[in-house]
């Protein structure tokens, strides 16, 4: 997230990549994947890591409030539906 931060999305994109690839053949945390989704601008794909994250009860979906990589998510209207449906509003 900190290649984003620092105008390097290239770098965060292929972070990415290599997550999905490892998420085909080991667990990867939904929440990671959202994070990292979320913090290149990809909100449709950072929402569906976000709902497989909930379906898998993924332990640190309690934290997306308080996290700040998902401030890029916090303006989209499915972010605070999504805080009510973990009881977290």
């Amino acid at each position: 997230l900190t290649c984003v931060a620092s105008g390097d999305p290239g770098a965060a994109e292929a972070i990415l990549d290599e997550l999905l690839a490892r998420s085909r053949v080991e667990y990867v945390s939904r929440w990671v994947l959202a994070c990292v989704s979320g913090a290149l601008g990809k909100q449709d794909q950072a929402f569906e890591f976000l709902e497989l994250g909930y379906a898998e009860r993924d332990a640190l979906l309690p934290c997306v409030k308080a996290a700040p990589h998902f401030e890029a998510l916090h303006s989209d209207p499915r972010f605070p539906a999504f805080l009510r449906k973990m009881g977290l509003e």
